[in-house]
């Protein structure tokens, strides 16, 4: 994964009207899959934009998820909706 802070349309406008930031998978490496490293340094993008106020811009491949690598993300409760008999 590459990320990191540029300009768009610098030329039409002044900063930081053009600023954004910018994160790009790498689909050759393990198919563009995420791993720790990889949310890492999503979520620490995601917290630059945001104290920036700048919008993301995502480029983004892979091939699926890694299902050997077991991920740390939290559980969440599964919301049943109600079902209509109508």
């Amino acid at each position: 994964m590459i990320t990191g802070v540029g300009s768009v349309n610098g030329h039409l406008f002044d900063d930081p009207a053009t600023c954004c930031a910018v994160m790009s998978y790498d689909y050759t490496v393990f198919a563009g899959t995420q791993g720790k490293q990889n949310h890492r340094k999503t979520d620490r993008l995601i917290g630059v934009a945001e104290d920036g106020r700048m919008p993301m811009v995502l480029f983004a491949e892979g091939g699926g998820g890694r299902p050997v690598i077991p991920m740390a993300l939290p559980e969440r409760p599964r919301r049943r909706l109600p079902v209509s008999h109508n």
